[in-house]
């Protein structure tokens, strides 16, 4: 059994339409050791770096294949940290910049930022690439210029002792950049939380802070490439009452901006508003009366509908646990339905090259789950589950099928072909089924573990 539990959910586009129970993908490994997922990145191959935070005393980065399946040379080389995980970035170059709260990477001093090779192994404390001894204080959010620098925003006040007010940026030999200075004004309690960079270059900063430079300004602000405010961008006199947790830029330039706030400008808006670029409500965007808790993150699809996830569990009093997606002008995607129960939530969204949607957060309570509905939908390179905790991969397959569970008991199976006729049938002690002799088709495995009896549809190519 892995001893780190990750909750990740893979949903199709193509799905959408369907019921809760027929997401395509949904699983997690493990104990409840690691407590939830934070944040995610995807690789271009489509591998996933996942990390969040944790209740024992070390950490690892984890990646995972395309199938779902750990990649277990990457663990291995991954460095032990001693604290949570909060933000995830691939650099151009395949190198892994994370952020979080620790002291400690490997037994050495590292203070809440580290780099590391794409094999998962720790930049070296001499190299180019080091991020020296860092932040003094939590990294919350991470992003990565087109031109390769990385702006970092938390609640540190100086990295590797250089004055530096809740957000910084790094060139990318991982050195401070001191081209961009911001003068957000310290105050205890005081916090960038989140960042959006815009097509032209703009940075627009969310958290909890509500002076900049002096200047009375509530938790949200538009800063210029070299750290100054934006002084085309107004959020008005009173902006957010409430931390903003999340921001998004639609594809029109409007801004989405999702947290822990009930008004803005001393108007009710619950959770999410839409802004327009210069800062000034969209009244176009249906919201007024939305979620019933906090969004914590949003995703824009190519097709422009929106999707957030957070802790609510309802949208306008519609039903909506933890994930929701919506149209472009703010109404609800009525064929898209949350899957998860009513105790979940959802910390980080990432979207696949090919629509597909990853979601990380708080699912499940302990082990390892995979969730498959009821489409027949067949696509290379996925793998299938049921609520019972059984899946089988690949499919399509050649040669060999694999069968996982957590039951530890053995099980019978039988294979049948398109007009029902047996044509395997046998107990599987190692979980592995030979199919090498079967000719191409549509094929069907029952599975019986003397709990449950299954049925698996899959093709044989």
């Amino acid at each position: 059994m892995i001893k780190k539990s990750f909750f990740l959910l893979f949903l199709s586009c193509n799905l959408f339409s369907q019921n809760p129970s027929d997401i395509e993908h949904f699983y997690s490994y493990g104990t409840q050791e690691f407590r939830n997922i934070k944040t995610l990145a995807i690789q271009s191959d489509g591998k996933i770096i996942a990390g969040g935070g944790i209740n024992n005393l070390s950490n690892r980065i984890y990646r995972f294949n395309v199938d779902g399946t750990l990649d277990k040379s990457f663990t291995d080389n991954s460095p032990e940290i001693n604290g949570s995980i909060n933000s995830i970035i691939i650099k151009a170059d395949g190198k892994i910049v994370v952020g979080g709260k620790f002291n400690l990477v490997n037994g050495f001093i590292q203070n809440n930022l580290v780099i590391l090779n794409s094999d998962g192994s720790l930049v070296s404390p001499n190299g180019s690439s080091n991020v020296n001894s860092g932040f003094n204080g939590e990294v919350l959010n991470l992003k990565s210029q087109s031109d390769g620098k990385i702006l970092v925003c938390g609640r540190f006040t100086s990295y590797s002792s250089v004055s530096r007010n809740y957000i910084a940026r790094l060139n990318t030999n991982g050195g401070l950049d001191n081209t961009f200075i911001s003068y957000f004004d310290i105050d205890q309690g005081n916090t960038v939380e989140v960042l959006s960079i815009q097509t032209d270059g703009k940075i627009l900063a969310g958290g909890n802070f509500t002076s900049f430079n002096n200047r009375s300004i509530s938790r949200l602000i538009r800063l210029n490439s070299d750290g100054s405010k934006d002084e085309s961008f107004s959020i008005g006199l009173f902006g957010f009452n409430a931390w903003v947790k999340s921001l998004a830029v639609k594809h029109d330039g409007k801004i989405l901006v999702g947290g822990w706030f009930d008004k803005y400008n001393a108007i009710n808006q619950n959770y999410i508003v839409c802004l327009n670029p210069n800062g000034s409500k969209d009244d176009s965007f249906s919201n007024e009366t939305s979620f019933n808790a906090s969004v914590e993150s949003i995703i824009i699809q190519p097709d422009g509908k929106i999707i957030l996830g957070g802790f609510f569990n309802k949208y306008k009093n519609i039903s909506q646990n933890g994930i929701c997606r919506l149209n472009p002008d703010g109404t609800i995607d009525s064929s898209f339905n949350s899957p998860f129960g009513l105790n979940s939530y959802v910390n980080s969204i990432a979207l696949f090259s090919d629509g597909k949607i990853l979601v990380g957060g708080n699912f499940v309570t302990e082990g390892l789950v995979r969730l498959y509905g009821t489409s027949s939908i067949l696509s290379d390179n996925e793998f299938y589950s049921l609520k019972n905790n059984f899946l089988i991969y690949p499919n399509p397959v050649k040669d060999v099928l694999n069968i996982d569970s957590l039951i530890e008991s053995d099980f019978e199976y039988e294979i049948f072909n398109s007009q029902g006729k047996k044509v395997l049938n046998s107990k599987s002690f190692f979980r592995k089924i030979d199919l090498s002799n079967l000719k191409q088709g549509i094929y069907f495995l029952k599975i019986d573990n003397n709990q449950n009896k299954n049925i698996y549809k899959f093709i044989k190519e």
